[in-house]
């Protein structure tokens, strides 16, 4: 028999098995092969304690806020506690930005019933929190997600926007005198961030022990109504100017390697450590 018409009685064989199938009928001479199983799956211990989203309604809720991201979950501060959260598998974000960024508020289902009284050993496999929702966001520091990137569809002519941080009041832009030198055009570009996220920019000017700043530059900024901080986290002149600023207000800081941010945190925040490096 020609090759093609042993194909085509096979074919024809599977028909009338789907067809006896449908009928309720059985053929005990049907192959193992053409026999529908279920197939067993062995979930891992941790993914078994999950909890199902149908019984999240009874467990214990917190509103925390993330202060850390990993893949499939984030690092929630409720309470003065940290938790690890995962994804509900009713969460829904709404499209055309980041599920979650540092920053964002959030509502928890705590998924075991010792956790409320803050009994959080450390246990690799466990998660403290399922997250639920997350809270419309004040402000955003974003930036454009590009379109070639692994994870996104090439034909997707929607925009996305890749959230660096969320319901941040202040948008401390750091800059130095010399090591490296101020940048103008880059100043520029932070500022022009902070206005899309509706962030309050402020402009650290810091290292002012090694050089006095260009005033012809500060008038620049200061006619756009930006306010400016000069400091030096060497001798400490101007801290206390920043710490008036950034008293009862959340903030995030950028600016350009070298110029001291690390510096600058570990001058205004006790115990922050914040790896330093000489420029």
């Amino acid at each position: 028999m020609p090759p093609m018409a042993r194909r085509k009685g096979k074919s024809q064989q599977r028909i009338k098995d789907w067809r006896q199938r449908l009928d309720g009928e059985s053929d005990s001479s049907e192959s193992s092969r053409q026999k529908l199983a279920p197939r067993a799956v062995k979930l891992p211990e941790w993914r078994r304690d999950r909890p199902d989203p149908a019984t999240l309604e009874g467990l214990p809720r917190r509103e925390g806020m993330v202060v850390g991201l990993f893949p499939g979950g984030a690092m929630v501060r409720a309470d003065h506690e940290l938790l690890l959260c995962g994804l509900a598998g009713t969460f829904r974000p709404p499209e055309g930005a980041s599920a979650l960024a540092v920053g964002d508020v959030v509502s928890l289902a705590l998924t075991r019933p010792e956790h409320a009284d803050g009994n959080t050993g450390d246990d690799k496999d466990r998660a403290d929190g399922m997250i639920l929702a997350r809270a419309p966001r004040r402000t955003a520091l974003t930036r454009p997600q590009p379109r070639s990137g692994k994870r996104r569809d090439e034909y997707d002519e929607r925009p996305f926007e890749k959230v660096l941080a969320a319901n941040m009041d202040l948008l401390l832009i750091v800059a130095s005198t010399r090591q490296p030198p101020l940048r103008h055009g880059l100043i520029d570009r932070f500022l022009i961030i902070a206005e899309r996220g509706e962030l309050q920019p402020i402009l650290v000017v810091n290292k002012i022990d090694l050089a006095e700043p260009d005033e012809d530059v500060l008038a620049d900024f200061q006619a756009l109504g930006v306010r400016i901080v000069l400091c030096s986290a060497a001798d400490g002149r101007g801290l206390d100017e920043l710490r008036a600023v950034l008293a009862g207000k959340q903030s995030v800081l950028a600016g350009a390697s070298g110029v001291g941010k690390s510096t600058l945190i570990n001058a205004i925040v006790p115990g922050a450590e914040a790896a330093t490096a000489a420029v």
